[in-house]
């Protein structure tokens, strides 16, 4: 049964719990987005100088909505794992 008057030790868990959450939330999104954009931006980058290849205009063109796309999907597939 829920509590109307929980104890301070309880609210104290309950904070600690939620801070926790949201930590973990945030890292999540941060590591999806930094490896999104290492993979869409970084690596054709790197091996278009390293071997010294001309990119296709529209990887530049439309960088910013591969990386979001790529981000959003790799969310959808992490967290449909972890529930």
């Amino acid at each position: 049964m829920l509590a109307l008057f929980p104890s301070p030790a309880e609210r104290e868990a309950k904070v600690k719990h939620e801070a926790a959450r949201m930590l973990r939330t945030i890292g999540l999104v941060l590591g999806t987005l930094s490896a999104a954009i290492l993979i869409v931006v970084g690596l054709p980058t790197l091996a278009g100088s390293t071997l010294s290849l001309p990119l296709p205009a529209w990887l530049f063109i439309r960088q910013e909505m591969l990386v979001n796309v790529s981000t959003i999907l790799s969310l959808f597939v992490i967290t449909s794992f972890f529930r």
